[in-house]
């Protein structure tokens, strides 16, 4: 009887676990609690569709990063699209950017200072998109004119929070500043606004709209109005400003309401305060420098806000968001902050979004792998309309490459021959491997390599790696000089770019021919009379020049395998299996997350089964990298083998990080093809590759 009660009980529990986490899971999906992320003075703003979010990142606060995201409560990974200048005006203090869609490019303004504290040099300035993509390059448009006269650059005045205003087909600079420049940072803070001729240039003189002068605005060390946002809605134009002091728990919201929009927003006594129409409570602290978002679906407006973690005088804060009404006299009803942890329905039409990518997620690559693309070193880059193109080695491609293209990485089309050897500039001859295409300032530029013509001692492996550009993604690709881009002295292959702060890094392979390193698998191949010698090809870095016309500095050795036997032995299969006397590093990838850099490898021979992927992090994108010691995060299963020589691309949503490689099947022999699986860099920060996967 006893065993019966103790088996009942287990299926009871059992039964009430697997409810317990469908309901888990579905109050997950349908409900989010705040705050939704770390930060502070946040800017959301909705474009077809995605959400990005503009906020200060790196551990020094000197990079603007923007997240994209199909939902507002779930931000995206961040994006470093600028960072602030070794010296000049805006080196230091970066603080409250916002990313604006204006005409056809995208604009982010923001302040800045030379040094500080005390924050007595911010000034604000504009960054102008050089494509569509709000996650792309921005230029620097320089500092505004936030001074008396806009003609006079030098003596521009303190001015922080600026925010662009549209009205009348007239665009207008709102901001928080000073009366005149002062010697302290405790100054008082008001809001002034002026004419702008383009999304850079203020045209007229500024003229005060608001000042700290209500009891609600005032009774603390400092007076400010700060934070400015434009509310827009049915004809009415609102401004939702911050007061009080933002370092302490009264920073609360004011309001500013345009009393007849047909007259100019230039009048001060056209505009109406009142306040405070947001502040905190005991529960939630400081809460102010919001921003205004719709639902999914449009149907809902949301506030997002920061508020402070505790009740200590600073500025630790996180990100929050909740939804708010209208009254009958059309002014917004934000009610009271929502506490840490209680439930709050999503906004409307994201729970369907939220299930979708979690389907999305869980079928991304089933009934997919492997695509029918003869690719090996396959390359994927996702452009700025959302389209994928894939390049790789072989598919056909005669002295050259080839292309695919895709708009949901499932069904790819062959856009034929994108490059040919014999252009105009051609200097390779043959082995025309591992291409990879980057969108650089409105060109394509494809980095390959390739044997080089030139090659006085007759070597068998005479691999060089040049760069040849087109205006579309499907070519022609025209080499950009008759020449590879450097010569080191010995065969290089598997070129990987990487962007960061203006400056361009190359990465490669050294190849194994005549690089013979004697190790202790060396000596024990030796020892079996298996092979009297290991070749081994090991990975570099080097700073490029701009215009990729040649190297700067020496290349740093950055991976290489390993001398002894017992460590990380899974890159000496090659020869222990005895496919060959030589040990590969190779088809390097470099990524960034959470300022740690992530060099994705391949070792083993490429030719064979073991050819797998590991992967080695840094602090800087030149090394020292360190590598993982859960390597191989890629590798053969029984069904797949010769993993390996992948790059990275995301979903179309964007929430999905995913792992391109080749590899091969038993009904494909010796051919490789594509394969794309998911991967993640996990809570511990460390690369999980979920593959490799086939078709049911």
């Amino acid at each position: 009887m006893r065993i019966k009660l103790i088996f009942i009980c287990l299926i009871f529990l059992s039964a009430f676990n697997i409810q317990h986490a469908r309901a888990q899971n579905e109050t997950s999906t349908t409900h989010f609690t705040n705050p939704i992320a770390n930060g502070a003075d946040p800017w959301v703003t909705k474009h077809d569709g995605y959400y990005y979010m503009c906020a200060v990142g790196g551990k020094s606060g000197n990079t603007l990063t923007v997240t994209k995201s199909k939902t507002l409560t779930e931000p995206g990974e961040r994006v470093t699209v600028w960072k602030t200048p070794d010296e000049g005006w805006n080196q230091n203090c970066l603080w409250a950017p916002e990313l604006h869609r204006i005409g056809n490019k995208w604009y982010i303004y923001y302040a800045a200072g030379k040094s500080g504290p005390p924050f007595i040099y911010q000034r604000s300035g504009v960054l102008e998109s050089v494509s569509d993509d709000p996650q792309g390059e921005y230029i620097d448009r320089g500092i505004l004119k936030t001074g008396d006269d806009p003609n006079d650059y030098v003596n521009t005045i303190w001015a922080i929070d600026v925010t662009p205003l549209e009205l009348n087909g007239q665009l207008y600079a709102v901001w928080s500043g000073w009366e005149k420049n002062e010697e302290t940072d405790a100054t008082k803070q008001h809001l002034y606004i002026a004419e702008m001729s383009n999304p850079y240039s203020i045209s007229s003189e500024r003229v005060k709209i608001s000042s700290p002068e209500e009891s609600w605005e005032t009774g603390g060390p400092l007076d400010l109005n700060e934070g400015a946002q434009v509310l827009q809605r049915d004809g009415q134009t609102f401004i939702i400003y911050s007061t009080r002091e933002s370092w302490l728990e009264n920073y609360r919201l004011g309001q500013l309401r345009l009393i007849d929009s047909s007259k100019s927003p230039m009048d001060p006594a056209n505009w109406e305060k009142k306040g405070p129409v947001f502040m905190g409570t005991e529960q939630v602290h400081g809460t102010g420098h919001a921003s205004f978002t719709t639902s999914p679906d449009d149907s809902e407006w949301w506030i997002v806000y920061h508020s402070k973690k505790s009740l200590e005088p600073g500025w630790d804060r996180d990100i929050r968001t909740q939804k708010f009404t209208w009254n009958e006299k059309g002014e917004p009803v934000f009610g009271k902050p929502i506490p840490t942890g209680n439930r709050i329905k999503r906004p409307s039409g994201e729970a369907e979004i939220i299930q979708r990518q979690h389907s999305d997620k869980s079928h991304a690559t089933v009934g997919n792998n492997p695509l029918p693309v003869a690719f090996g070193d396959p390359y994927v880059m996702k452009d700025s309309d959302g389209t994928y193109y894939m390049y790789g080695t072989g598919g056909g491609a005669k002295k050259g490459f080839a292309a695919y293209s895709s708009t949901n990485l499932k069904d790819w089309e062959f856009e034929g021959q994108v490059y040919y050897s014999d252009n105009e500039n051609g200097w390779g001859i043959d082995a025309f491997w591992a291409p990879e295409v980057y969108h650089r300032h409105g060109k394509y530029y494809l980095f390959y390599s390739a044997q080089w013509e030139v090659n006085p001692t007759n070597e068998l492996e005479n691999f060089k790696i040049g760069v040849a550009v087109s205006d579309k993604p499907t070519g022609p690709f025209i080499d950009m000089h008759n020449r590879p881009i450097f010569d080191p002295g010995y065969p290089i292959i598997d070129a990987n770019v990487w962007f960061e702060d203006g400056k361009v890094y190359l990465y490669y392979s050294r190849c194994c021919y005549k690089h013979p390193v004697e190790s202790e698998i060396s000596a024990w191949a030796r020892e079996k009379g298996w092979y009297d010698e290991i070749e081994e090809s090991w990975v570099y870095g080097v700073e490029m020049k701009p215009d990729f016309s040649g190297i700067i500095g020496d290349p740093k050795l950055l991976l290489r395998p390993p001398l002894e036997l017992d460590v990380h032995p899974w890159e000496s299969r090659s020869v222990t299996a005895r496919e060959a006397n030589r040990r590969w590093t190779e088809g390097s990838y470099i990524f960034k997350k959470n300022d740690v850099y992530y060099m994705m490898y391949s070792a083993n021979f490429f030719g064979g089964q073991n050819y797998a992927v590991g992967y080695a992090t840094s602090k800087s994108p030149l090394g020292p990298f360190v590598k993982a010691v859960e390597n191989p995060i890629l590798q053969k299963n029984g069904k797949v083998t010769g993993t390996g020589h992948n790059s990275i691309t995301f979903s179309p949503d964007g929430d999905s990080m995913l792992c391109v490689y080749h590899g091969r099947t038993e009904k494909t022999g010796d051919e490789r093809l594509v394969f794309i699986d998911r991967m993640e860099v996990n809570e511990k920060g460390e690369i999980v590759v979920h593959g490799p996967t086939l078709a049911d």
